[in-house]
């Protein structure tokens, strides 16, 4: 079984509601209505890149907030620096980063039972170029970390950026590799069906039940 990591930035539209919502839920842009509208298979983990709360798991609690990643944000992050908006929400000690890829890590073991975690070996980052930036950054430098190993220094990058339907498309065309899932339905998104099959499976006839 092979460990996958999908990153996706966060989303300008939000929903309201609670006062701390997890960020699956809350990040309400296309890209987040389309990974809640299929089943993403057990060996995906799924993180966020966040301009106030930096990288973190998808299913952690976030606020309603209005931050966004600027080019400005983008090299102070790289650059390790705690600077407004991210200060004190960003992550101040690099270990806080390493661990929630960890925790990313152990929540795949653990839904597969397995005795021991592997690396993520297959990623997909998405989003505009300054999220993709700070992206790559820290995930090359949990990839060289020299503790415990969290992603493959040969992990597979894909990148899923530009107009929103092709950055959509390149992400679920990457999610259905996977053989633990059939992306080959119509997913009902919004006031319409719009169709998520990967460009190789499209033309199809679907299964008799999803007629």
């Amino acid at each position: 079984m092979t460990y996958r990591l999908l990153v996706i930035a966060c989303s300008e539209r939000k929903k309201a509601g609670p006062a701390w919502l997890e960020a699956i839920e809350r990040y309400d842009g296309p890209v987040w209505q389309s990974v809640r509208a299929i089943q993403v298979p057990g060996n995906v983990a799924i993180m966020a890149l966040s301009a106030r709360y930096g990288l973190f798991r998808s299913c952690l609690g976030i606020e309603l907030y209005d931050d966004r990643m600027t080019p400005e944000l983008a090299a102070a992050a790289i650059a390790g620096e705690v600077c407004d908006p991210f200060k004190p929400y960003y992550r101040p000690h690099w270990k806080a980063t390493v661990n929630e890829v960890r925790d990313a890590q152990e929540a795949v073991r653990y839904r597969h039972a397995t005795r021991y975690a592997e690396p993520f070996e297959d990623i997909c980052i998405v989003g505009s170029a300054e999220y993709l930036a700070v992206m790559r950054h820290e995930l090359r430098r949990i990839a060289l970390w020299r503790g415990q190993v969290s992603i493959s220094r040969d992990a597979r990058l894909t990148e899923a950026s530009g107009m929103i339907g092709r950055m959509r498309e390149t992400m679920l065309d990457w999610i259905c590799e996977s053989p633990r899932i059939s992306c080959s339905k119509l997913v009902d998104i919004t006031a319409g069906k719009e169709d998520y099959t990967p460009i190789a499976q499209r033309n199809r006839s679907p299964p008799h039940d999803e007629a």
